[in-house]
């Protein structure tokens, strides 16, 4: 006869040492890390070097009549692929704040 404690223990600790292996490394390379951003003139930049997934570079403008604009930059980037870049719209007078939008991959 099966012993099913027995065997229910072995498949919680495989269970268990798959999810440590495959989980805890997942989530360490799934999203992007050492990442920076920072507004430039009518814009904002942001760059990643590690880790995996994708960002892009976002920006929050003042509009002439006061109003904030976000926009977002329109492409994906991967860690090391480059800089991401985003610009404010027509009628802004400012950048006022960068930031990044990230998503693992």
């Amino acid at each position: 006869m099966i012993d099913k404690s027995r065997v229910f223990a072995w498949g919680a600790a495989l269970a268990l040492g798959c999810g440590l292996a495959f989980g805890g490394q997942a989530s360490a390379a799934g999203w992007p890390t050492d990442c920076t951003y920072r507004t430039i003139d009518m814009g904002a930049t942001a760059t990643c070097f590690g880790g995996g997934g994708q960002f892009r570079a976002v920006v929050t403008c003042t509009a002439i009549d006061g109003r904030t604009v976000t926009r977002v930059a329109p492409r994906w980037m991967r860690p090391g692929e480059g800089a991401s870049f985003v610009f404010c719209p027509e009628y802004t007078v400012a950048a006022i704040h960068a930031g990044i939008e990230s998503q693992p991959g």
